[in-house]
């Protein structure tokens, strides 16, 4: 390890090359952020995860900061260079490789998640692309702690191609991974868990064959473990029928199983929100036909508490069965007790704006991070919020981190308090995204998040964050609101907007160099079909506002110059949207 001068001028050197890259060209807009905030490296991407953040970010327990992300080292669409980075604080506050030192030995890897041993020792899980072309799941372990010498393993048996791993580490040093596949069966993709031990000693991997659990058609899963016990949770949001009998990412419950012994035998699986399905015999009235009118979406946070019980938060969005509705901005974020089985308010972003969101994933409030203080038993959550009022010309509304705190178990939640306070500017859109925060908080939240500055791609600085806990007021609190249809309580604002149009099952799914995207239009419209990167850009326009009679209609993509990888189809019609997840394999 270098020694203290050694780092500090290993520092001063990278915040000389990074004013540098700031005379290159790297814009960046003002803000005010509360407390600490330091530059841990950069990034070309402009998102780091697709759906679910998990941890990039932990305490170990000497409370030392360790951090992992997505590196793109170049701004080529896609990039020639895309590698999973890893870095750490020394107790004299000073990241000891600046810019971060690359983890994985794949040609190409990306979508990291992290956990770390009590002692140290940093636990980064990615996919990347291995020697034969195959994409597929790994995890790898710091030899020593601190010695960046990271020995990596791809968990064992994957039958597909697997995408987006999170890792969680428990009390028996094991790690436990959960990811999805990337071949759609049944109109949805897998959810597969392992579990893998590493030898301190030898440096050896032992790892248990993959267990399907599920499945989504969005990337929400996520994994915990316990502190206390051997008690393991995955959860995910699951696809549900309509009253149809059809599916489509729109309406979901969440979805949790549980291991009381460390993941060697697992329970059936619960439905956390169980969601009232329409009631068709309660029509013409709508509104009592409706039922709920929430539905879980594409992100569901997990920690267990000192007491060992189970804590999930979620977003939701609006979904009207009977009417074929759903909100295009509107969210709100919930919070869900095992031991009392209450869903509360979290996050209140109930509103529809007039400027775009980064993505059409995105809502007013998403991505919630849990932790929790183990002095008091308080919990805390980080989450993003678009400004409404904060809409440049560009027409893409800035969004900033979030935090909130709970003093009485998830009971109740203060007001949310904006961490970072972006401000954007005539040319750009400054979009704080990705925000996950450190299970433990230690009387400091400890966040890790990336700035993005949408629009051609830009070198976006990945940002470390320390806020004291007691900078977030616990007063005032968010008004109580049911999860569930009440007919005693006032029901949502109904502003969701009509799905004109159904975006049908591609075929085939995943392909090599053809795929048919099919889409039904009720009535005739001007249509939009676009295919996006999994990083949110424009790879190729099919349709560009091109009027369409009503019927089935059937469009080609030809892609054989796309490397293997996750696209998006996004479907516009008389101003809705739809979004179908397309898989290339080469």
């Amino acid at each position: 390890m270098e020694s203290r001068a050694v780092r500090k001028w290993m520092m001063f050197r990278m915040m000389f090359i990074l004013v540098l890259i700031s005379g290159a060209g790297l814009t960046y807009v003002a803000a005010q952020p509360m407390g600490f905030v330091d530059t841990v490296g950069t990034t070309y991407t402009s998102r780091q995860h697709s759906g679910e953040v998990g941890r990039m970010i932990a305490l170990d327990a000497f409370g030392l900061v360790h951090v992992s992300w997505m590196n793109a080292m170049d701004d080529n669409v896609p990039p020639t260079e895309r590698h999973v980075f890893y870095n750490w604080r020394s107790p004299e506050g000073e990241w000891i490789m600046p810019g971060g030192s690359r983890v994985d030995p794949c040609s190409r890897a990306g979508y990291a998640s992290l956990a770390v041993q009590p002692e140290g020792r940093g636990i980064v899980a990615y996919h990347g692309t291995c020697a034969g072309g195959e994409v597929r799941a790994h995890v790898c372990v710091d030899f020593l702690p601190g010695a960046d010498a990271f020995e990596c393993f791809e968990f064992p048996e994957q039958p597909y191609m697997m995408i987006e791993p999170h890792v969680a580490y428990d009390i028996n040093d094991r790690i436990h991974g959960v990811f999805t596949d990337m071949t759609m069966e049944a109109d949805s993709f897998g959810i597969w868990y392992s579990s893998v031990t590493y030898d301190t000693n030898t440096g050896f991997f032992e790892g248990t064959p993959v267990l399907r659990m599920g499945a989504q058609l969005l990337t929400s899963h996520n994994v915990a473990c316990s502190r206390h016990s051997t008690r393991v949770a995955v959860a995910w949001s699951a696809l549900r029928p309509d009253y149809e009998g059809s599916y489509h990412q729109y309406n979901n419950d969440i979805f949790l199983m549980l291991s009381e012994d460390g993941g060697a035998t697992w329970s059936d699986v619960i439905n956390v929100t169980s969601f009232y399905p329409p009631d068709m015999s309660a029509l013409p009235d709508t509104l009592r036909a409706d039922q709920d009118t929430l539905r879980s979406f594409n992100d569901c946070s997990l920690l267990f508490d000192q007491n060992d019980y189970l804590h999930i938060a979620f977003t939701t969005i609006g979904y009207w069965a009977i009417e074929d509705l759903t909100s295009v901005t509107a969210g709100m974020i919930w919070h869900w007790s095992e031991e009392t089985g209450v869903f509360s308010p979290l996050a209140d972003g109930w509103e529809e704006i007039d400027g775009t969101l980064p993505s059409s994933l995105d809502r007013i409030v998403q991505r919630p991070s849990l932790g929790m203080d183990t002095l008091n038993g308080f919990l805390y959550c980080t989450y993003m919020r678009t400004n409404p009022e904060d809409i440049p010309p560009s027409g893409s509304a800035c969004a900033d981190i979030w935090a909130t705190v709970s003093t009485n178990g998830g009971m109740t939640w203060a007001e949310g308090t904006n961490l970072t306070r972006t401000v954007g500017n005539d040319s750009v859109s400054a979009h704080e995204c990705d925000a996950s925060l450190a299970e433990i908080v230690n009387g400091k939240l400890h966040i890790f998040y990336e700035t993005y500055h949408r629009g051609s791609p830009s070198l976006n600085p990945m940002i470390y964050q320390e806020v004291e806990t007691a900078d977030i007021p616990a007063t005032p609190t968010i008004p109580w609101r049911p999860l569930h249809v009440d007919y005693s309580h006032t029901p949502p604002a109904h502003f969701g907007t009509r799905i004109a149009f159904r975006l049908l099952p591609s075929y085939p799914n995943p392909f090599n160099s053809v795929t048919v995207i099919p889409f039904e239009l009720e009535i005739p419209t001007k249509v939009s079909l676009i295919i996006y990167d999994i990083l949110g850009r424009e790879v190729t326009s099919l349709i560009t506002e091109e009027r369409l009679p009503y019927g089935i209609h059937r469009v080609s993509w030809a892609a054989p110059s796309q490397a293997s990888g996750v696209f998006f189809a996004h479907l516009k019609a008389d101003g809705k949207q739809a979004v179908q997840r397309l898989v290339v394999v080469k």
